[in-house]
Parts: C-alpha cells; structure tokens; sequence
C-alpha cells in the first residue's frame, strides 16, 4: 500500500486489515511517511466489508447514486481451511485461515463477492492467491459480472508447478480470458531474479 502510494501521488486507500496490531502498524508507517491524507486502514474481516466505518455506504446505495467506492481493489485472501494451519507467529494464524470471526469457514467465491460489491462500474479487481484455486475464482468472478479475466502465473523455480498466480478482472466488461507469460521467482541457481529484484526495488512495474 505504501508503495502504491508513493508512485502515485494522486491515489487514494482504504486498507482493510482483521489483525489489529497489523492496523496498529500501517497507521503508525503511513504518519511516517506523510501519507495520513491519503490513506485510512479499517480494522474489519474484508467480507463483511464495508459495513464499517459508518461514512462508507453500502454498495447498493452507492450504485444507485453513481458513486461506488473503488476503482481498484486488490487482496491477498487467506489460502488455509480452519484447523490446517498455524502461523509460526501463533497470533497470525487467523489472517491466514478461511473463516470469519465466528470461526466459520468460507470459500474463496465469498472473499471475491466483498471485492467485487465494493468496485465502480468498469473498475479493476486484482487477487494474487495459491494457483490451485484459480478456477474457483474464476468462476466467482464471472458469477458476479467480472470480465476480461487475466491470469499472471508464479513460478517459484523453473521447470516447477505455479504456486501463486494474480488474476486481474474488469467489472461489468465482456472480453476473452488470458493467461499471460509466467514469472519466475528464482533461477535454477535457487538466485532471485533479475525480474523479480527490479520489481522488488521499484525498477519495473507490472502492468496487464
């Protein structure tokens, strides 16, 4: 979020965070970095989102007037089912289990749901989340009006399986799917590469 913020000067972001010494964090970095005009994190489970705070409507409400909240929402949901995980940090474990503050579990159709409710007309929706549940989030995507679906495949090393990828979808905007060139973390020499390091130190952007 902090990078985004910093090459985009005109951006605006609401970050929304289940670990409140995770939020307690982002708000004490984005004072730091001066950044308190143009950003507020949300202590909430993203799929009940936005019913808090009070100033951000309803997507309904907002469709309705025109003014839907985002032009581009982004996450990296939870990958584990409840009791299949524990963080090596034990009060972690929670961001990273597929489940609401009940402790009932949820697929990830329900996560892409509270992206996309929250998305204006023709705006961009971005997922990086494990390769293996691409499909269900495609399907997801589509249910709920999502078009011109990208997929942007992970490699962890050469001649491996993808484990990550990131899809980017367009709300309200019919077009082909496409799964573009893969990238790969680290070369056959278990070294980072020159991709990923550009990426990393601000070089090189991803656009697609």
């Amino acid at each position: 979020m902090l990078a985004a913020l910093a090459t985009h000067p005109h951006m605006t972001v609401v970050g929304v965070e289940i670990d409140e010494t995770i939020v307690n964090i982002a708000q004490k970095n984005i004072v730091l970095n001066n950044f308190a005009d143009r950003a507020t994190i949300v202590n909430a489970n993203c799929i009940h989102f936005p019913s808090t705070p009070e100033d951000i409507k309803t997507d309904a409400q907002n469709e309705a007037k025109g003014k839907a909240l985002f032009d581009l929402v982004f996450s990296n949901p939870p990958y584990y089912a409840p009791h299949k995980y524990t963080h090596p940090k034990h009060d972690r474990t929670t961001a990273h289990l597929t489940m609401d503050e009940t402790g009932k579990s949820f697929s990830i159709g329900v996560w892409v749901k509270a992206m996309v409710k929250t998305l204006k007309h023709k705006g961009i929706f971005l997922m990086i989340n494990r390769a293996e549940n691409a499909n269900d989030i495609a399907i997801a995507l589509k249910s709920y009006g999502m078009g011109e679906i990208t997929f942007l495949p992970i490699y962890g090393k050469p001649n491996h399986d993808a484990k990550l990828v990131i899809i980017r979808a367009r709300k309200s905007v019919k077009g082909k799917d496409t799964f573009l060139f893969p990238i790969c973390v680290r070369d056959d020499n278990d070294k980072q590469t020159t991709m990923i390091t550009k990426i990393l130190n601000g070089t090189l952007s991803l656009t697609f």
